[in-house]
């Protein structure tokens, strides 16, 4: 049991909870555009284990990753903006943490089975999510998780622009 609680707690578990979180995110884009309905309960489901998946692993990821500390997390993350792009900041740890309210506050809004906002907040919200989880797993990936990565981003992206365009109306609610 204690070996359990030690993998859930650490790499291992991060990872998943975020791959898992990762896979609901894109099933639930599938399922919206495929049915043209913004919602469904499966889709709040989705939406709802996603985003707590996504906060298991911000919340166990500091401790996982680096040793319990905010600070080396900052670091860390400077390091790794540094070496992609050539700048040494650190709020993309802060971005992660609005990547996962705005989750939050778009799966609450479906779970009440609210009609969808309006257009440009659901785009935005949309654009948001998609494009902070391409960032995670593309860009700062490494190894097999970046080409999975890339084949599902470019499903996303075929199904989003599917989406909103005149043939599946997303703002329609089933």
């Amino acid at each position: 049991m204690k070996e359990m609680a030690d993998w859930l707690g650490g790499p291992g578990g991060s990872l998943w909870a975020i791959r898992l979180a990762m896979a609901c995110l894109a099933v639930g884009y599938a399922l919206q555009c495929l049915t043209g309905v913004r919602n469904t309960r499966v889709i709040a489901g989705l939406w709802v284990f996603g985003a707590a998946l996504a906060s298991f692993h911000t919340a166990t990821a500091i401790s996982a990753f680096h040793s319990g500390s905010f600070g080396e997390a900052l670091e860390s993350t400077a390091r790794r903006t540094e070496a992609m792009f050539g700048v040494r900041v650190s709020w993309g740890l802060f971005v992660n943490y609005v990547f996962v309210a705005a989750w939050w506050l778009d799966a609450i809004w479906r779970w009440q089975f609210r009609p969808a906002p309006l257009r440009a907040v659901e785009i935005g919200i949309d654009f948001f999510l998609i494009s902070i989880a391409f960032f995670g797993s593309v860009v700062f990936a490494t190894g097999p998780i970046r080409y999975v990565g890339l084949v599902v981003m470019a499903i996303w992206v075929a199904l989003w622009f599917r989406r909103y365009s005149t043939k599946c109306n997303a703002s329609e609610h089933g």
